[in-house]
């Protein structure tokens, strides 16, 4: 009954096409993906009808023209699924659907109900129904793929990029403060003076001529250390 009303030509309202490409990246523990668009929902005018023909010696509901493409519709239900084959013609100037048959005996009922013409709601169903078509195959997947792979290649030099400049950013920024560390606690260099010097962390004093390393005795590191007096001048 769906292939005698497709007839010789009709107008179908095809679904989105989308698919993603991934990589897992282990230095990173984290996987990145790619979205990308195939076809958006369109309608086409599928002309040059046959019914119940051959393709790639496999039999098949509805063969059709779309423009130069082939199209092919494959009716599928519980224990009659889509063949391998259509996945990955050989002819790559196609375009594939599967229409899922599962709704009908709903609609069915709900006809009867409403006492609906069954041509009708089958008519509309084939035409208009997106959530039972399914893209199999499409002549520009191949391209879309390539496509989004160079994009994934890209977000992943991105991304080790950014890595790389985040490290070195933190190495600069210690080697900064370590050096301002030394700075900021300035040590007064005349020379021969005794001072006494204490350590703002264990709070340690000590004495030493200056200038000097000023490290504290007992935390061992001169970063610490504060020159809290002068004594007196060697003699």
């Amino acid at each position: 009954m769906s292939r005698q009303i497709i007839g010789g030509e009709i107008g179908i309202t095809l679904p989105e096409y989308k698919d993603s490409v991934s990589e897992y990246l282990p230095q990173f523990g984290r996987t990145i993906n790619e979205v990308f668009t195939i076809s958006e929902q369109h309608k086409i005018i599928l002309s040059n009808v046959q019914i119940e023909h051959n393709y790639l010696g496999i039999p098949i509901d509805v063969l059709g023209r779309v423009g130069e493409f082939s199209f092919i519709i494959y009716f599928t239900h519980p224990g009659r699924d889509v063949p391998l084959e259509f996945f990955n013609p050989h002819n790559a100037k196609c375009g594939i659907i599967s229409v899922s048959l599962v709704e009908l005996p709903v609609l069915f009922r709900s006809a009867r109900i409403s006492k609906g013409s069954y041509h009708a709601i089958l008519h509309d169903f084939l035409c208009h129904n997106i959530s039972s078509k399914e893209w199999v195959f499409h002549p520009r997947y191949r391209r879309c793929e390539e496509g989004a792979k160079n994009k994934l290649e890209e977000k992943k030099v991105q991304l080790i990029q950014s890595h790389r400049l985040s490290k070195t950013a933190k190495s600069d920024s210690f080697t900064s403060t370590s050096e301002n560390t030394i700075i900021d606690n300035p040590v007064d260099v005349t020379p021969k003076r005794l001072a006494v010097y204490e350590c703002v962390i264990c709070h340690t004093t000590w004495q030493e001529w200056v200038p000097s390393a000023s490290i504290c005795p007992k935390c061992k590191t001169h970063l610490y250390s504060r020159l809290k007096r002068y004594v007196g001048s060697e003699t």
